[in-house]
């Protein structure tokens, strides 16, 4: 199992149906979520959405959200899984303004208590006074994290970054500027 993680399988993308996906995973898990007291609640329509993803992976994602919906509702409750398709090719629901499709699991459990997130919100904030965001800079060698801050300040904004996942992911993440959301 360590490879999977040092050396991620190739995706092996097709077109499929997400409402076949969502069914098929919905079928496999509502045993255990009505056990639990969860009922679970489709809206979606009859015709197939598709979309060329990785049929495995995204079946795992899926099955990933539902269960933690249902673990978010330990006193039982209800989870509404969505699906639609939208032809806004607006940047800020794609940013390659293409059309996209919506996928939504919505659950009725009881959230984070508002004590624990102001919690969280000073321990963060005292960890970015003792070890602010920084890098060194260099005269001789130009770091990966000042060639974002110039793309983006160059951009004013509207680069897209594409990275394999790791170092650079987290560089473009925190040195980056953006005004376009998920981008």
């Amino acid at each position: 199992d360590f490879m999977l993680i040092a050396r991620p399988p190739k995706m092996e993308k097709s077109f499929a149906a997400l409402n076949v996906i969502l069914d098929d995973v919905v079928t496999i898990q509502v045993a255990e979520s009505l056990s639990q007291g969860v009922r679970i609640e489709r809206e979606y329509p009859e015709k197939p959405i598709k979309a060329n993803i990785d049929v495995a992976k995204m079946r795992q994602v899926f099955i990933n959200l539902l269960r933690n919906a249902t673990q978010a509702m330990p006193g039982g409750g209800k989870l509404l899984i969505s699906l639609k398709e939208t032809k806004s090719t607006s940047r800020s629901i794609n940013p390659l303004g293409e059309p996209a499709v919506v996928i939504s699991f919505s659950d009725t459990g009881h959230g984070i208590k508002k004590k624990d997130i102001d919690e969280w919100i000073e321990q963060t904030a005292a960890w970015k006074l003792e070890k602010p965001l920084t890098y060194e800079k260099s005269d001789k060698v130009i770091k990966p994290q000042q060639v974002i801050e110039e793309i983006c300040s160059i951009t004013k904004g509207d680069a897209i970054f594409a990275t394999e996942v790791g170092q650079h992911q987290m560089w473009a993440a925190l040195f980056g500027t953006y005004h376009i959301p998920r981008s």
